[in-house]
Order: structure tokens, then C-alpha cells, then sequence
């Protein structure tokens, strides 16, 4: 189940990559997998390795931030 219904009608269901940025335990990504060819998530909190794994999926554990600095999680 999608956890943000409302953005559903805005992401194209079918593509070469889709990015999820902040994918979490990978609702959208494990949606989208299955009719993109590749879909690569950006999540940094570990405890989500478990529900990330899949077909297609490329999982980089970092953040997105909007400046250029090192946090720790």
C-alpha cells in the first residue's frame, strides 16, 4: 500500500530509473521496480536493509540535504 496516495497520479508508472529519495522501508520503490528498469533508493537508517531488498533496486545509504555539510546518524 502506497503511504502517499496523493502523489500517486504525479509519478509516471513506467520508466528507465525512478529515484526514491528517502525511500524508508521502500513502498514506492518495491511498486515501481517492477515496471522500471532500475529503481534507486537513497534511505540512510539502516534498521530499513531488511524491506529494501529487491529486483532492480540499487540502494545507496546516504541522506538528501539541502546543504553541503556531514551529519551522523
Amino acid at each position: 500500500m502506497i503511504e502517499e496516495p496523493w502523489l500517486v497520479s504525479y509519478v509516471p508508472v513506467t520508466g528507465r530509473t525512478f529515484l526514491d529519495v528517502g525511500a524508508n522501508h521502500g513502498t514506492w520503490s518495491h511498486w515501481l521496480a517492477k515496471s522500471y528498469d532500475q529503481v534507486i533508493a537513497i534511505e540512510p537508517n539502516l534498521d530499513c536493509q531488511p524491506y529494501l531488498i529487491g529486483k532492480n533496486i540499487w540502494v545507496h545509504w546516504a541522506a538528501a540535504w539541502n546543504k553541503r555539510e556531514i551529519r551522523e546518524f
